[in-house]
């Protein structure tokens, strides 16, 4: 295999992101590449050419002028880009089209361990207690919970005192490890720190005043009678508390009201965000791609060191550049094929997706790499490579091109139905289910063959953990 071939199968895989970070080492570390700026000059010539035009024709109203009356006070709440366009990018090929970047997550949201820790540094413990419940936040999960009781805790920092040195120092106990996990358990969000789901209802019941509507009955069913609540007996739960339907029902509410997994609104993951390769808009009644040129650096050959190159001699230096100038040609050629086969990819995706870009996932296509390979006359890999990392911009969102792959369930006319079409069935299925009569695996199976979908019950159980959603009797509610 050719170095440009093997560049080219490489760049084939990098995402758009990884593409733009890739084209700028290149241009700081070979000096035959630079920036195409006849092309951003170009874009901008159009642009003041149409703004032109515009004046003249008296379509567009003249800007506004910038305030007269603007005072040292007022420059701190004044921004630029309220009147102020900047230069014109490159034309990418789509016009008044969504935002290029999707943000996933909030770069201002914070961890949960900084929450806690931010807490932790109010509280005013001593130095020791401080250290245990460093400790113990460290230690607490995604969700919220610390799967360490406190005989462990002490344990472990004893050990930690003897790997760090600190023999001089008394070990920790039991009983100091109970005092700050009681403490931090205080903190915010409700039920942090608990070790068990029960025991994490009970911290958040805790913070609620005593006269709070609900509160003692639901502490009761917290301590009793949690596994009788999620079978749904509600005749049960009235016998042993001594309750009437309307307390049951406050409490219940109260409890509903309540989180069992208190970490899981914190972010514990790093921004990531996401430039779609393509756009797919409509036009006359059908879905078209276009290639999302707004975020790549146009590239060329600087052609006086080109020249260059050509006149000198064999020395070491004259080789170095010559190897620079292929480097440079094998790049921006690789870059050309790389975007030519996902556009024609791209293409035929949404050639076969049509229906998907209209009705969501329930309309969603069987397909698999090979359809799409046979089509182009490429091989799988190569689809694989390009779909991997891609993205497009659809009218729904940012959407991973591989999301319109799926395996396939027959028919029972001899059809085929998209795995990922299915759960969106199911989903659907159990959105739209009675409270109080949720729909069982047979059930929803039995839906499914009425909309002409044959497929087992335990493949039925396989969709719907894939989804989330729990077994029938768990879903039951006390309506």
């Amino acid at each position: 295999m050719t170095p440009a071939l093997q560049q080219a199968i490489r760049l084939l895989q990098l995402s758009s992101l990884e593409i733009r970070q890739e084209v700028q080492e290149a241009l700081e570390s070979n000096l035959m590449l630079e920036e195409d700026r006849d092309e951003y000059a170009a874009a901008e010539t159009a642009t003041e050419n149409k703004a032109e035009t515009a004046k003249e024709s008296g379509d567009t109203p003249e800007p506004e002028s910038l305030p007269q009356d603007i005072s040292e006070d007022s420059i701190g709440d004044f921004r630029w880009e309220d009147v102020y366009e900047g230069r014109a990018k490159p034309k990418s090929g789509a016009d008044d089209l969504p935002p290029l970047v999707e943000r996933v997550g909030d770069p201002s949201s914070e961890s949960l361990q900084a929450h806690l820790h931010w807490q932790l540094d109010l509280a005013r413990l001593s130095p020791r207690d401080q250290e245990i419940a460093e400790f113990i936040i460290d230690s607490i999960d995604d969700d919220g919970y610390l799967h360490l009781e406190p005989e462990a805790l002490a344990e472990t920092l004893n050990e930690q005192l003897i790997l760090e040195g600190r023999t001089d120092e008394p070990n920790f106990d039991t009983d100091e490890a109970v005092y700050v996990l009681h403490r931090v358990q205080q903190f915010d969000p409700p039920g942090i720190a608990a070790r068990t789901p029960q025991e994490c209802l009970t911290l958040q019941l805790a913070q609620l005043a005593d006269h709070h509507d609900g509160k003692a009955l639901a502490q009761v069913i917290v301590d009793n009678h949690l596994e009788t609540l999620a079978k749904g007996d509600r005749g049960t739960i009235q016998r042993q508390a001594q309750c009437d339907a309307s307390e049951l029902d406050e409490a219940i509410t109260l409890i509903r009201s309540l989180s069992a997994h208190p970490g899981a609104g914190w972010s514990n993951q790093r921004t990531e965000y996401v430039i779609p390769d393509v756009f797919v808009y409509k036009h006359n009644e059908r879905w078209l791609v276009r290639l999302n040129g707004e975020h790549e650096i146009p590239l060329r050959i600087n052609q006086q060191y080109a020249e260059l190159a050509k006149d000198m001699g064999d020395d070491a230096q004259s080789e170095m550049m010559r190897s620079h100038l292929q480097e440079a040609r094998w790049l921006i050629k690789s870059l050309q094929s790389r975007n030519d086969t996902l556009v024609r990819v791209a293409n035929a995706i949404v050639d076969r997706q049509q229906a998907w870009f209209d009705k969501g996932d329930i309309a969603l296509t069987p397909m698999v790499l090979r359809d799409i390979a046979d089509e182009l006359g490429l091989h799988e890999s190569t689809i694989s490579r390009v779909t991997s990392s891609k993205h497009m911009h659809t009218s729904s969102g940012i959407v991973p091109f591989k999301h319109f792959f799926s395996s396939h369930v027959g028919t029972q006319d001899g059809g085929e139905a998209s795995s990922i079409a299915i759960q969106a069935m199911i989903k659907e299925l159990v959105s739209e289910e009675p409270a109080t009569k949720p729909l069982s695996d047979t059930k929803l199976a039995n839906a499914l063959a009425e909309r002409n979908i044959k497929i087992a019950r335990r493949t039925i159980a396989k969709y719907r953990e894939a989804l989330g959603i729990p077994p029938s009797h768990e879903r039951k509610r006390l309506d």
